[in-house]
């Protein structure tokens, strides 16, 4: 398929950027770290399962300690209507399995949840269906709190028969302990944890619950089962959708945020859109225009998501999302589906989709090559690229021939040194049955190759010289996979076995990574976990030096950050109908004949040519906007289908549950 002129221009103009970046780097102004917490932008990655699991227990636990003491009725449906939401749209299959297991049908745990009275009977329940998941994780832990003396047992053997009756003391001092745990004598309005952090040890601030809360909704309708733009929801995901905005309007903790939602709420074109929600997109939608209601209120200063790429082009002002208003000053979502869909789906898509999706393996942490003395300092670097990216080629010939990788210490000022954990991944996209790479299935045969050179040859970083050699010829990678393999000492018929054996998990686990880290444009770097940096910055050996840091330094942050969080292996098959690849057309923009893959960014640089591109395409180069680096605007959206509850037994017999 030919291009034409103006794709020529868009394409042109981004490899001119590309190049400078890889030349100049990024600014510190743009590349510093910002972690502000409870606004919707594109500073955040997506959130791994882990994280998803503890916004929502945050959220859980947190609404039942503030109730009333003595519960009414809408505050007891406002609980059973948040258990339902968690039922029926969990963003991750497997979770959401093992909770419907444990919460549906004639159980001792549903039949709780309907006879609820008070704060104490709310609390005691969500302590007893963590204390169950918990326990049947495949790591379990155990009992909270140690003080209650509860048997393990009690809760690893849980069955759909099984009951519990706490009386007397043990009462009392597990809702002590819970509430101790997540809730703050004074209340939420006066608390106040942490400007930059979610504090995962104390009760939840207005801030900490407030970005739980749109975790939970936003990867809860993000990853809804999606097949086009008429992707029909289930009767019963519907009113868990609509039941859970019945329950923040009923039950929100933080006074002041529920204070303004009660005036959104009963708005005449809320309502309406909110029982208007039908189709998966509908509820994509919905949230986003719920999120930046609350913005335009709340956090004006931080704008409404997504933000333009430059002042000329304003996609939406905070004006029309100030509610309650008349109907003809607000922003009505039928018009923006039907004319400005794009902008918001793939914003929403890189900020809250993982590639491949929750339930797999994203630990993609290959051996650690250099061994740090006691008394040297030690930072982690992650490089993430694709096999024939050009700028890719030249970013890795520089950092092989500069011997500060492959020997393991780069050299500081006063003759110092750090030592670096150095680490490769690969960009590209998973819709849950097929891996895409946005230069053809070529660069995505040379992916393979390239992750089991690394799987079998880290030592000495032995892969690394391997790559470059391959990069000699990147535009035809992998042409030269045998001779360079035959130079750099690697079995070019053990390299073939696994690309074929091996080759889609090895690099579905690395996409979903990268995805993970907020990369989508490469090359990139991650350093000792921050926020990835477009391009290799000119001063890269300072920046390391920099963020050395001694074995036990309080402020060494997330160095292992190659293996953070509890994302444990699983292998659940999703199903994507193509009619979704065929939907997404309208938003692609092919580049070249050779390939089908698509890869958008999530970065920011402060080089001065990076304006050259902004003319081209949106939201590219823009604090707190998305980026689309080469011109691919194009997203191959993952969607978990749905799937009705087994018995608990059965879940277990086939395998522990993963976190």
């Amino acid at each position: 398929m030919g291009i034409s002129v103006k794709q020529r221009i868009l394409l042109t103009a981004a490899c001119v950027v590309g190049l400078l970046l890889v030349v100049h780097g990024c600014g510190d102004a743009i590349c510093a770290v910002d972690r502000a917490e409870g606004k919707l932008d594109a500073h955040d990655s997506p959130p791994t399962r882990h994280q998803v699991g503890y916004a929502t227990w945050l959220v859980l636990h947190t609404f039942a300690a503030y109730l009333p003491e003595k519960l009414d009725a809408p505050h007891k449906k406002a609980m059973q209507q948040l258990s339902k939401f968690v039922e029926e749209v969990y963003p991750s299959m497997e979770g959401r399995r093992l909770y419907q297991a444990i919460v549906r049908g004639d159980s001792f745990v549903s039949k709780q949840l309907d006879s609820l009275e008070t704060r104490d009977d709310a609390v005691l329940w969500v302590w007893l269906v963590h204390n169950i998941i918990n326990s049947h994780l495949e790591v379990p832990k155990p009992v909270f709190p140690k003080s209650s003396g509860i048997d393990s047992k009690v809760f690893s053997e849980w069955s759909s028969q099984s009951t519990l009756k706490l009386t007397g003391k043990t009462r009392a001092n597990i809702i002590a302990a819970v509430q101790g745990r997540w809730s703050w004598k004074g209340g939420m309005e006066n608390a106040q944890n942490s400007k930059e952090h979610i504090s995962f040890d104390l009760p939840a601030d207005r801030v900490m619950l407030g970005r739980s809360m749109w975790t939970l909704l936003h990867t809860s309708a993000n990853y809804l089962p999606f097949t086009g733009p008429q992707s029909h929801l289930t009767a019963d995901q519907i009113a868990a959708l609509q039941g859970v905005v019945d329950a923040i309007y009923e039950a929100y903790p933080c006074p002041l945020c529920h204070k303004h939602f009660r005036k959104v709420y009963p708005d005449p074109t809320f309502q309406k859109e909110l029982h208007a929600i039908k189709t998966t997109k509908d509820a994509w939608f919905f949230f986003w225009k719920m999120h930046n209601i609350v913005t335009a209120n709340q956090h004006p200063k931080n704008g409404v998501f997504p933000k333009p790429y430059d002042k000329k082009h304003v996609y939406f002002t905070l004006d029309e999302f100030k509610v309650p208003e008349p109907a003809s000053q607000q922003l009505q979502l039928a018009h923006i589906m039907s004319n400005q869909s794009a902008e918001v789906e793939n914003g929403l898509y890189y900020r809250w989709n993982v590639e491949g999706g929750l339930d797999q393996d994203y630990r993609d942490v290959p051996p650690p090559v250099c061994v740090a003395g006691p008394d040297e300092k030690r930072v982690q670097m992650s490089m993430f690229i694709m096999a024939r990216c050009p700028f890719c080629a030249k970013a890795m010939k520089s950092l092989v021939h500069n011997g500060n990788i492959t020997t393991c210490r780069v050299p500081c000022e006063g003759g110092d040194h750090v030592v670096l954990d150095f680490s490769l991944h690969w960009v590209g996209t998973n819709n849950g049955t097929a891996l895409t790479a946005l230069h053809g299935p070529h660069e995505l045969q040379g992916d393979k190759i390239e992750a089991c050179a690394r799987k079998y040859y880290s030592g000495g970083y032995q892969y690394l010289h391997f790559i470059a050699c391959m990069d000699e010829d990147y535009a035809h990678v992998p042409k030269l996979a045998e001779s360079c393999a035959k130079k750099t000492g690697l079995d070019y018929s053990q390299l073939l076995k696994c690309a074929e054996d091996d080759g889609d998990r090895l690099l579905a686990r690395s996409f979903a990574y990268s995805s993970t880290k907020g990369v989508a444009a490469t090359p990139s770097i991650v350093i000792n976990g921050g926020k990835s940096i477009l391009g290799i910055p000119k001063d890269l050996n300072s920046k390391l030096c920099a963020n050395g840091k001694l074995p036990g330094d309080p402020r060494q942050g997330n160095v292992d950050s190659r293996g953070s969080g509890k994302l444990e292996e699983v292998s659940i098959p999703y199903k994507q109908d193509q009619a979704h690849a065929d939907h997404l057309k309208h938003r692609e923009m092919e580049m070249s004949s050779g390939g089908t893959g698509q890869v958008g960014a999530k970065h920011e640089s402060g080089d001065n040519s990076w304006a050259v591109l902004k003319k081209f395409i949106p939201f590219a180069g823009v604090a707190g906007g998305f980026i689309v680096f080469t011109g691919v605007a194009a997203m191959l959206a993952v969607r978990l289908g749905g799937g009705r509850g087994e018995e608990l037994q059965t879940l277990l017999a086939n395998g522990r549950a993963r976190q």
